[in-house]
């Protein structure tokens, strides 16, 4: 099994995919050049959780990729939805299609995930009674870069139709 953090490996390790293929896989880390901020690193575990100095931007990110249904039943949680005003305002509309259901809400904000969280987990500061969105972006982010929260995208598109088709000339 691999280990629980990323560069943690101390030898080479090789796996035949195939009689042409080879998987070849080495210590230490390799920052991944498709990767734009700070959020990104965390999120995708390449960044320590514990050295994380801003929760927001990670559990914002989060929100955007993972779909509130999905945040909603992993943690056994109901967020508000935005009221049809709250979608006017944003210059979002609320609209039924051909089915007559509605059209897929927003992601929801990293306050509105963390808020609900907190309040159903009760994390709250013990001096001050405010919920501890700080402990509870580190359970979130460690769920992401664990697996719990599940997150799949298609490949980048290659625009031209030209990538490599496997077959070598």
């Amino acid at each position: 099994p691999p280990p629980p953090r990323h560069g943690k490996k101390k030898k080479k390790k090789k796996k035949s995919a195939s009689s042409r293929l080879m998987l070849c896989d080495c210590p230490g880390l390799v920052f991944p050049s498709f990767v734009s901020s700070t959020a990104d690193l965390i999120a995708s575990g390449v960044y320590p959780i514990a050295q994380m100095r801003d929760h927001w931007p990670v559990v914002a990110l989060i929100c955007n990729r993972v779909p509130r249904e999905v945040l909603n039943a992993t943690y056994g949680i109901a967020m508000p939805e935005p009221t049809a005003q709250d979608l006017k305002e944003r210059g979002l509309l609320l609209e039924r299609n051909k089915c007559g259901k509605k059209t897929r809400l927003p992601p929801p904000s990293a306050e509105d995930l963390l808020g609900t969280y907190c309040v159903a987990r009760s994390l709250l500061s013990a001096a001050s009674g405010v919920p501890d969105y700080q402990r509870a972006s580190r359970v979130v982010i460690r769920d992401y870069v664990e697996g719990k929260l599940l997150y799949c995208h298609p490949p980048p598109d290659l625009g031209d139709g030209g990538g490599d088709d496997g077959e070598g000339d």
